[in-house]
């Protein structure tokens, strides 16, 4: 997992630390059924977080390979290359989606705790064979994501974390003339205007990205 550690420590999605230790505990254990299972469940949660940034609705009955074919059709990157590029891309990413079919098929044969199956006399998958599921996960998952964060415009999003943009939180605070009162209570504007009105938020916040990008050309 080291390509996905390296993305999540630059402060990108910390929350999949948790799946990612899972895994790993489940490698060290040599619990190969437990590596199908998290394996599968990583997989998808990218892709929900993902679509979740672009508004993208992800059905509850859709299986692992139509999440991953959903995420990977909705993800922007060829607006931003060109034909060639574009094309060469999206034949990795129909790997990527043969990748998260065959972790699919592998965790409904072998993934007992889904189907409830009798622990004592359960079948497990070769352990070669969840080393090879682990790494192609940690492929799967960091290729998806480094699309969607290298190509994936502000524009793009439907949802921001109002902690990732604090230069410009504090820009917002400073222009106005006095904090956000209610009773006894205080807000920062931005907040105020991030909770109340996400869309001018956004719009502000491209604006002063726009204006920082130009002065700096």
């Amino acid at each position: 997992m080291e390509w996905l550690k390296e993305i999540i420590s630059s402060g990108r999605y910390p929350r999949f630390n948790l799946n990612i230790q899972e895994l790993e505990n489940a490698i060290g254990e040599k619990n190969s059924n437990r590596v199908l299972e998290v394996s599968k469940s990583l997989i998808e949660s990218v892709c929900k977080t993902i679509s979740g940034d672009l508004g993208i609705e992800i059905d509850s009955t859709w299986n692992l390979p139509k999440i991953v074919k959903v995420t990977v059709e909705n993800l922007p990157f060829t607006k931003s290359l060109n034909q060639q590029e574009a094309e060469k891309t999206k034949t990795i990413c129909g790997n990527i989606i043969t990748l998260s079919k065959t972790i699919g098929e592998f965790r409904n044969i072998y993934g007992a705790l889904s189907h409830g199956r009798d622990v004592e006399s359960e079948e497990q998958v070769e352990e070669i064979i969840s080393k090879l599921i682990y790494s192609s996960t940690d492929i799967v998952c960091s290729y998806l994501i480094e699309l969607h964060t290298n190509f994936s415009e502000l524009k793009d999003f439907k949802r921001l974390n109002y902690e990732d943009y604090e230069d410009f939180n504090l820009y917002f605070d400073e222009l106005q003339e006095s904090p956000v009162s209610i009773g006894s209570l205080v807000f920062r504007p931005s907040r105020v205007v991030f909770d109340g009105d996400f869309d001018a938020y956004k719009e502000s916040l491209l604006e002063y990205q726009e204006r920082n990008s130009d002065s700096q050309n």
